[in-house]
């Protein structure tokens, strides 16, 4: 799978020769019309300026989205919410086995494999797992940075990576441009699925914020607000301040360092 093979310059090329699950997490602009109940009147992506289920990055979650739900209208969905689901589980053990160096092929069969199998994904081979350059200086195994990177694949949007980083000493991540689709300003001339009469009423280039990466344009998702300088002090963040009362109840509590 060469994930660099169709580039990034539209969106429908994001999800070319890419794990199958990006489709099932970000709504792809060509599938709307069947994916999504009653949005025959929108163009896709909906960014900042254009009216109706606009996305600050571009990106459109799905991930939650039930168009039979959806169907029953609003506050009337039925559906459950997971609670713990069984592929946290599975990726739970793998990662534990390798941390442990007792992660054999067996163990990946019963865990990651099983949700490659799942999502169409070529199974990991032990004793052929690539090494990504990516993340070459950072001491990880080739096998634990593809447990990890199955994890944020899996678990996308489900509220665990903050503490998956903050477990795996990872706080540094947080400090790296958030950037959401790529938008070069020729977009709105020649983008197929943009929306191009109802972006050039609403004058949308007016109220984008950008943000240049590596010689790239991106839609910037907190562009103009205190968001967009992220920090993260190794020494403090990794600990909570613990709370006034608590410390005055208790005498023999000591603050956590720099808080």
């Amino acid at each position: 799978m060469n994930t660099n093979l169709w580039g990034d310059f539209q969106l429908k090329n994001v999800f070319k020769d890419r794990d199958p699950r990006i489709a099932q997490i970000i709504l792809n602009p060509e599938q709307s019309k069947e994916i999504l109940y009653n949005r025959d009147q929108y163009e896709f992506p909906r960014i900042a300026g254009m009216t109706g289920w606009e996305s600050a990055t571009g990106y459109h979650v799905i991930k939650y989205y039930e168009r039979s739900q959806d169907a029953k209208g609003y506050g009337n969905e039925s559906h459950d919410a997971p609670l713990f689901r069984y592929a946290e589980v599975l990726l739970n053990l793998a990662e534990a086995k390798a941390e442990l160096e007792e992660c054999d092929q067996t163990v990946l069969d019963n865990t990651i494999n099983k949700l490659r199998r799942r999502a169409g994904m070529p199974e990991l081979d032990i004793n052929d797992i690539p090494v990504d350059p990516k993340y070459q200086g950072e001491g990880l195994s080739p096998l634990l940075v593809e447990i990890r990177r199955e994890r944020r694949i899996e678990l996308c949007f489900e509220q665990l990576r903050y503490q998956d980083l903050m477990r795996w000493k990872k706080g540094s991540y947080l400090q790296k441009d958030m950037v959401g689709m790529r938008f070069e300003s020729s977009y709105i001339d020649d983008y197929d699925y943009f929306g191009k009469e109802e972006a050039e009423k609403n004058n949308v280039k007016s109220s984008l914020q950008l943000i240049t990466v590596a010689g790239k344009t991106y839609l910037s998702p907190y562009g103009g607000t205190t968001y967009i300088n992220r920090g993260f002090d190794e020494d403090k963040h990794y600990l909570w301040p613990i709370p006034v009362v608590e410390l005055s109840r208790n005498p023999n509590l000591v603050q956590n360092p720099h808080w």
